[in-house]
C-alpha cells in the first residue's frame, strides 16, 4: 500500500489488527501528506498504541484520527494520551466505542494531563466507554484548562456535556442508562461536523450539547 502522497486513508471495517497497524504507523512517522487516518472496527487493542503514540510524537501532519469501535483499554488510552501530549497537529479525535473504561488505573490523570496541555485538540468523541464518575471529575478539571476544544461527546459514560459546554460528572446517562435503551444511537463526528444516520437513529438518545453543531466559538465559556 502506497500512501506517500494520499491526504485521506479510509482503512475502516478492514480486521487490519494490531500487526497491520504498527506497520502502518511506522511508516507514517516521516509522512507529510496524510491528514487524515480512519481505523474504526479494525480490531485494534493496547498493542499497538505504543507504535501509535510514537508515531504521533514524531508526525506533524495528521490533523484527523479516527479509532471508533476497536478495543482499546484504559493502559491504551495513556499511551495514546502521552503521544497526544507531545502533538500539535490532531485536531479531531475519535475514540468513541472502545473499552478505556476497562481497568481505570491513572486513566483520570491522564486525561486531566491531556486536556490541560493540549493545545490542538477542537473535536473529540469519547462516547461509550464506560469511563467513571471518579476519572470524569479529573478530566473535567483538566477541561476546565483547555483554549482549544470546542466540541466533546461523553455520552454512555458517567458524566455529560451541560448547556454551557461544561463536563459534568454523573451517572444519568452512563452504563446503566445506555443498558436500559440497547437500540441508542448517536452522530458520528466527522471532522468539525457530526453525521446522523437516521437509519439508525433512537429517540431515546440525549441531546449532545457539542458547541461544534452549534456553530459556536467557544466550548468552555469561561475562556
Amino acid at each position: 500500500l502506497n500512501i506517500s502522497s494520499l491526504e485521506q486513508l479510509n482503512l475502516e471495517g478492514n480486521n487490519i489488527g494490531d500487526v497491520g497497524a504498527i506497520e502502518l504507523f511506522g511508516s507514517l512517522k516521516t509522512n507529510t501528506y496524510l491528514k487524515k487516518l480512519n481505523l474504526s472496527k479494525n480490531k485494534l487493542t493496547n498493542a499497538c498504541t505504543p507504535a501509535l503514540s510514537e508515531m504521533l510524537m514524531k508526525n506533524d501532519t495528521l490533523e484527523e484520527l479516527y479509532l471508533y469501535m476497536n478495543v482499546i483499554q484504559s493502559e491504551g488510552a495513556i499511551t495514546l494520551f502521552n503521544g497526544l501530549k507531545k502533538n500539535n497537529s490532531i485536531r479531531v479525535l475519535d475514540l468513541s466505542w472502545n473499552t478505556i473504561g476497562a481497568n481505570e488505573r491513572g486513566l483520570g490523570k491522564a486525561f486531566f494531563e491531556l486536556f490541560s496541555t493540549n493545545n490542538s485538540l477542537v473535536h473529540c468523541d469519547f462516547s461509550f466507554n464506560k469511563i467513571s464518575y471518579q476519572t470524569t471529575e479529573q478530566a473535567a478539571k483538566g477541561l476546565e484548562e483547555n483554549h482549544t476544544i470546542y466540541g466533546l461527546h461523553w455520552l454512555g459514560n458517567e458524566g455529560y456535556i451541560d448547556t454551557e459546554g461544561f463536563l459534568i460528572p454523573s451517572k444519568r446517562f452512563g452504563p446503566e442508562y445506555i443498558t436500559l435503551h440497547p437500540t441508542i444511537s448517536k452522530p458520528r463526528i466527522d471532522g468539525f461536523k457530526c453525521v446522523i444516520n437516521p437509519k439508525h437513529y433512537d429517540k431515546a438518545t440525549p441531546k449532545e450539547n457539542c458547541w461544534i453543531d452549534r456553530k459556536s466559538t467557544r466550548l468552555n465559556s469561561s475562556h
